[in-house]
This record gives structure tokens, sequence and C-alpha cells, in this order.
């Protein structure tokens, strides 16, 4: 039974082969491009590999190993490329090194009211007193009171109720949308900055300087050659050219 394996057999590439190759064949399409922005050219990640690794061996079962690396690196571009915008983005940011703290705080409040329904119940009695005068026959003047009447009035158990709706019509904004409607809208901006006291300044500005030593393309590249590459000290090449 023939072995399926046999048209595999690895391959111990330099990559100073792969690079001649390369750059005999004009190559263009090395740059890092993720969601439109440019990271690094063509031009900036050649001359990295070709500078820094030319030595290093690459082992493949794959024919066309020059155009198989070229393929694995691509796909580490479009499987670390988000995680390289997001730190290529941080390196972009402006800010005061010597403050640790700023915190820009919005909000949006909406208050929705209900029917507002108000039960008073009286209780107690109000006494009404009538009085009425009659007048003597022929007599001058007001005759004495002779009559009383006396009314009382109660009020146990009566209930006056009043109701009072909300148009609830008011709507708020936050974040560029616009919110339900309210009875009331109320809207909170707080902005604060400074040292919280955990770092001195002279900590914080160590730390930008060490940041900002930090080189994304080399670290960059050095991850993917660490990955599919390997180097062997002082090997003697047949045809040393490097």
């Amino acid at each position: 039974m023939p072995n399926p394996f046999q048209t595999y057999r690895p391959v111990k590439l330099r990559l100073f082969d792969i690079f001649s190759i390369w750059e005999q064949n004009e190559v263009s399409d090395l740059g890092v491009t993720v969601d439109g922005v440019e990271i690094f050219t063509n031009q900036q990640i050649f001359t990295e590999m070709t500078s820094k690794y030319s030595p290093w061996y690459f082992m493949t079962v794959v024919p066309n190993g020059g155009d198989y690396f070229k393929t694995l690196w691509k796909s580490y571009i479009a499987a670390t490329g988000k995680n390289l915008l997001r730190a290529y983005n941080a390196m972009l940011e402006t800010y005061n090194p010597i403050e640790n703290y700023n915190l820009t705080e919005e909000s949006a409040e909406g208050v929705k009211r209900d029917t507002d329904t108000t039960t008073n119940t009286p209780d107690g009695t109000t006494t009404t007193t009538r009085e009425t005068n009659k007048y003597a026959i022929d007599s001058a003047g007001g005759g004495e009171p002779s009559d009383i009447e006396t009314t009382t009035t109660g009020f146990n158990l009566r209930t006056d109720t009043e109701t009072r709706a909300h148009d609830n019509t008011q709507a708020v904004t936050f974040g560029g949308s616009t919110m339900g409607t309210y009875n009331e809208g109320r809207e909170h901006k707080l902005t604060r900055h400074g040292n919280i006291g955990v770092q001195t300044a002279a900590d914080i500005i160590g730390g930008e300087l060490r940041l900002r030593t930090v080189n994304l393309l080399t670290e960059y590249v050095q991850a993917f050659i660490n990955e599919y590459c390997y180097f062997v000290g002082a090997e003697w090449y047949e045809d040393y050219s490097v």
C-alpha cells in the first residue's frame, strides 16, 4: 500500500532565501492594515524581517514554501490584527502623564408619573342654630325670643375624591438617542481629574517612559517569527551568503 505522506517531505528553508525571492518579485503585500487603518507598511515589515531574521529557518512540508510562509504571515495578521490595532490606538492617545484619574460622567434621568388619586373622608358633625323672634301684638319693638330651632348636619362616611392625570410627554436624550416620554426630564454632567494618590507623579512618569519605549513593529514581527521559525546558532551554510 503506498504511503500517502511520501510526497510531504519536510523541507528546511532559510528565511534569507525566502526574502531573496520576495525581493526579486518586488513583494508589496506584507503591510498590516486593520479595519482600514494602516499600522505598518510593506517596506517596514520587509525591512524588519530581512534585517533581523535572515539567518533563521522555516520548516514546511508544503511545496513553494516561500509563498506558504507569506500565507502564514497573512493568517497571523488576520488572527491578531484586532489586538494590534487596540495597542496601536493606545500608543496614540494623548493624556497628562502626571494624572491617573480622568472621569467624565454624563447621565439622563426621566420621571414618569401615574394618575394621582386623593381621597378625603370627613368625620364629625356640623351644627346649625336658627333663632326665630316673634313679636307681641301692638308692640313697638321686637318681641322676646320665644322659639329656637336647632338643625344638625352629619358628614360621617362622606367621601370626596380628587383625580389628577399627568401628561408624561417629556423626552430625554442620552448618547444621541431619544428615550421615552416622561413627566420630568433631568440631565447630569460631571468631570473629575487629578491624581488619586496611589502613585506619585514620578511613578507615573516612569511608567509613561517605559510605555513609550515599546516597539510594536519589533514585537509583532518577533512573535510571528518565534511561532513558525527557529534559529540554529552558528550553523554553516554550504553556500554561506548571510
